[in-house]
């Protein structure tokens, strides 16, 4: 299963009526992906776990996702073991997937 983490943006500052809106949100999300296999979406507070099929294409999914009112942004996520040794080795394999001699990144921080 593939995931993408959703922040929503003005819905999390509604009153009595948010878990309201969350819900419309993740029938919008659930209705938006229907046809793309195994969804599931789960709700945290501030943020949402959306989880589609492996075989789903990840441009479907993010152009799906964008076409969503209420969502702010969202980002694909990789689900691995509490251990800092599964976390160390799927940041590895994700760098040398992505990064080449010619690209760059940088890391900010604030304490």
């Amino acid at each position: 299963m593939q995931y993408f983490l959703v922040h929503y943006g003005e819905l999390g500052l509604k009153g009595l009526n948010r878990p309201d809106f969350e819900k419309r949100l993740t029938h919008n999300m659930w209705v938006a992906l229907d046809g793309l296999g195994g969804r599931k979406v789960k709700r945290f507070h501030g943020y949402m776990l959306v989880g589609v099929a492996e075989a789903a294409p990840s441009a479907e999914v993010e152009r799906r996702l964008a076409a969503i009112f209420g969502i702010a942004y969202f980002a694909p996520a990789l689900q691995v073991a509490p251990e800092l040794a599964a976390i160390r080795a799927a940041a590895l394999r994700l760098a040398r997937e992505s990064l080449t001699a010619e690209t760059s990144f940088a890391v900010k921080t604030r304490r």
